[in-house]
């Protein structure tokens, strides 16, 4: 078990390509099939699977023939997909029971295809129940053709010790892929900072009851909110005209990626509004990491924000941890 000795980073396109250089071996394919697409608010969870798109798509030049929420699966579809491809699921913070339903979906699933090749994107592992990380790990171990990538030192134990360590593989968030595009966006966006400090503070069960710093003067929000049917029509930039000032038009083709495009570009300009991020989201200090702001990351309720830190960007100028709690 010696993959977590990473070391500290550069800069963010250091970590971007660690990333590539993780997730290429295992694409192993010219196309490929994408479960769990985020279909809620959450802004983290559309970059992450935006960075998914991007660096199989654009950047290892694979082809998607299939995506899907959990709400809109329909086993049947991914029946028709050629048992050579490779099926990924969507990374995050999901792997565990704190939001179960990611994980009783890709649970489901595997059940149900025992011998195709599945793919989980870089998570976190938390189970607070025994349970249920028994069951994950009896399913996990048994299925015949699964890899599991994990975006911390800590979660890397964890799945080791639960799912086999010749199943689990080590990768940053699967966010950082979109590093490529950031100089390029930052400048289509040209948002002017507004605020000293944004204090962006998540409001859910993985938010650590404590207190967090409220310095004079700032702005104290979580992320913003859009209806996901109807972000497109309420972001008020032209999401098309910035995707191609990227290079990369194809993302506002279909629905899906439109959507997901729409939010993280509203994560992006939220962050650009401050000159300085103090946040216990994870993707608030991925982002504002992403877009050169410096910031500071607090700790959540279990080991996700410090151990993420510790494994990736401790390293980086501007950014610094602070959190008390123990890791476990």
């Amino acid at each position: 078990m010696t993959e977590p000795a990473i070391g500290s980073m550069q800069d963010p396109f250091s970590i971007a390509r660690q990333l590539r250089q993780k997730l290429e071996p295992e694409l192993r394919a010219e196309r490929f099939a994408v479960l769990d697409w985020p279909a809620h608010v959450n802004i983290g969870d559309h970059a992450i699977a935006l960075g998914a798109h991007y660096l199989l798509e654009k950047v290892l030049g694979a082809r998607c023939v299939s995506s899907a929420s959990q709400y809109g699966f329909k086993p049947e579809t991914l029946e028709s997909v050629p048992p050579e491809i490779p099926i990924f699921f969507h990374g995050g913070g999901n792997l565990g029971d704190i939001w179960p339903n990611h994980q009783q979906f890709r649970e489901s699933v595997l059940q149900r295809f025992p011998g195709r090749r599945f793919i989980l994107l870089p998570q976190a592992v938390h189970f607070q129940r025994q349970p249920e990380l028994e069951r994950a790990s009896s399913l996990f171990r048994k299925h015949r053709n699964l890899c599991v990538f994990v975006r911390d030192g800590i979660s890397y134990e964890k799945a080791c010790a639960a799912f086999g360590m010749e199943k689990v593989r080590l990768a940053p968030d699967m966010a950082f892929a979109l590093m490529d595009i950031m100089p390029r966006l930052i400048a289509a966006l040209n948002v002017q900072p507004t605020a000293d400090v944004l204090c962006l503070y998540r409001n859910d069960k993985e938010m650590k009851k404590r207190p967090r710093p409220n310095p004079q003067g700032a702005w104290i929000s979580d992320w913003p909110i859009f209806h996901p049917r109807k972000i497109a029509k309420q972001f008020p930039m032209d999401a098309k005209a910035i995707a191609a000032a990227v290079d990369w038009p194809q993302i506002t083709s279909w629905h899906g990626g439109v959507t997901s495009w729409c939010y993280f570009l509203a994560g992006v300009e939220f962050i650009l509004k401050s000159r300085h991020v103090i946040t216990d989201r994870l993707h608030g200090h991925i982002l504002a990491t992403m877009c050169n702001r410096p910031n500071t990351l607090l700790a959540n309720r279990y080991h996700k924000n410090r151990a993420f830190y510790e494994t990736w960007t401790a390293g980086l100028p501007g950014v610094r941890f602070e959190g008390p709690e123990q890791i476990s």
